[in-house]
């Protein structure tokens, strides 16, 4: 199960996503991500390094409140997976 396959002591995680409104209520999603899980900060360059991106794409069912919903489609070097989203993660 690739759920929390990648873990130590210490981990460090970057990532990003860009929205571009395609057509009306319609977005397309681009993302990707790279990670890090290392015991010590000393042994950091020693650590699982993964990368992982995908895409996607939104509807906005509720233009009121700014609401997509959609569906994701993602990938590692182990993995693959897709998803179906409502609302977004980050804080804004």
């Amino acid at each position: 199960m690739p759920f929390l396959k990648y873990q130590d002591n210490n981990v460090l995680a970057f990532e990003g996503e860009v929205d571009w409104n395609a057509y009306k209520r319609w977005h397309l999603i681009g993302f990707a991500g790279m990670g890090t899980a290392f015991k010590d900060y000393s042994d950091i360059s020693d650590g699982n390094n993964v990368v992982s991106g995908g895409g996607g794409f939104r509807y906005l069912i509720a233009r009121k409140f700014g609401m997509k919903m959609g569906m994701d489609f993602a990938f590692s070097k182990d993995d693959f997976t897709f998803y179906i989203t409502m609302g977004h993660a980050w804080a804004f």
